[in-house]
């Protein structure tokens, strides 16, 4: 019997098993360097200074129940409007911001959202425009339950594109994606690396299409002294997110909260029953790739009209250097001193070295008063970037503070 039929078949299943398992090869492009050594890196770019990095990804941690959820939702209204938020810059224009929710229901979704548009229509300079990009620009997007499909990343990456390409097509830009929360959304176990192996593809994957931010909403673990901490600024922390260090690797950026101990409230003369209900928070970057992580910031719990929501504690910076160090209230100090130096018009840095540094000669002065330009620009922002001596807007509003007296050290007995 002949074996030439049966042979041509064996080597032809084999070629086609030989097609079928090939790996797929991962896309690689070479960079060109040849320019690099005469053109300046750009600057990195930011949809809220020193909080959300426009075009990155990046993770929002807390504990449970420490309100993530509202300070999200802020977050999203702050990049729809183009607005500044908590002293942050914003970026001056409206984007659009898919919000991925995959835990609450349409409905509390909705009474939030109510809440927040009452507390903006407060400001003062809230516009018909930031109110129509409010409306225009969140979009909400949440799962279908009844679906049998799987409600992961991998399975949602597709349809959230499918969503920004339409918008982009438009010609509107598609600044942020939030992702709330990565418990809802893994496909795997979060403290092994295989099981979250997915996750951080899939957000470079719409970083990458779209040129948003993809933040990401996560959870810190519990503290391990019976669930409570010490210190306030112990737990903020990046190695103390919850799950395998990967989800920390692949984040570029990370902003952390952690709600204000009782016995750090009493420190700094605060509410020890609101501190208690966790009514006060601080809130700064823990972790950055590329540009300053800036000054983290106090925020209180809102009362009233907008309740729940957050809003920058009117003596953030001093509370926060309090919290750190006699030493940090002393840099906020000289910091302070020098921003009313340039607010009153002194902008001759010899002039200011001079007037801060007498006991210095001039090198020294000047040396010191660069190191202070530099916390100025780059931890507070409240001189603008570069060489300008010009103040940001918060920086004029931290003067107006300083001026109304709202952060005399000299007044408070803790120090």
């Amino acid at each position: 019997m002949s074996t030439a039929g049966s042979s041509n078949d064996l080597i032809k299943n084999f070629r086609n098993h030989q097609k079928d398992n090939t790996p797929n090869l991962l896309a690689l492009r070479q960079l060109d360097t040849s320019t690099w050594p005469n053109v300046s890196p750009p600057n990195p770019n930011w949809l809220l200074r020193n909080l959300l990095a426009a075009g990155e990804t990046g993770c929002l941690a807390g504990r449970s129940n420490c309100g993530k959820g509202l300070l999200s939702l802020q977050l999203a209204a702050a990049v729809a409007t183009g607005r500044g938020l908590f002293g942050r810059d914003g970026s001056g224009r409206g984007q659009v911001v898919i919000f991925t929710e995959m835990e609450d229901a349409p409905e509390e979704l909705q009474r939030r959202y109510s809440r927040l548009n009452d507390l903006l229509r407060l400001e003062q300079d809230w516009s018909e425009e930031e109110q129509a990009n409010l409306e225009r620009n969140l979009i909400f997007l949440v799962p279908d339950w009844k679906s049998e499909q799987l409600k992961t990343l991998p399975n949602a990456t597709p349809i959230i594109l499918e969503k920004c390409k339409a918008i982009i097509k438009e010609g509107r830009k598609v600044g942020l994606i939030i992702l709330d929360t990565l418990a809802a959304l893994s496909s795997g176990d979060e403290n092994s690396v295989e099981g979250q192996r997915e996750l951080w593809p899939s957000c470079y994957s719409m970083r990458d299409e779209t040129g948003a931010c993809v933040l990401v909403v996560h959870h810190t673990r519990k503290a391990s002294n019976g669930g409570r901490i010490s210190r306030t600024l112990d737990a903020l922390n990046f190695d103390t997110l919850r799950g395998t260090t990967a989800i920390v690797a692949g984040a570029r950026f990370i902003a952390q909260i952690e709600a204000l101990t009782i016995s750090d409230a009493k420190k700094l003369g605060l509410d020890e029953e609101k501190a208690q209900r966790g009514g006060y928070i601080a809130l700064g970057l823990t972790k950055v790739v590329s540009g300053p992580k800036g000054d983290m910031i106090l925020l209180e719990q809102i009362e009233g009209i907008g309740g729940g929501f957050w809003s920058l504690h009117p003596r953030s910076a001093l509370l926060i250097a309090q919290l750190q160090s006699s030493g940090a209230v002393e840099k906020l100090t000289l910091a302070d001193a020098v921003l009313k130096s340039i607010a009153s018009g002194v902008s001759d840095r010899k002039t200011l070295a001079r007037k801060h540094w007498s006991d210095r000669s001039e090198s020294k002065a000047l040396e010191a008063l660069k190191a202070v330009l530099n916390h100025l620009r780059n931890r507070h922002g409240w001189v603008e970037a570069g060489i300008s001596m010009n103040l940001t807007p918060t920086g004029h509003q931290r003067v107006q503070e300083l001026l109304r007296g709202q952060e005399d050290p000299s007044a408070d007995d803790n120090l």
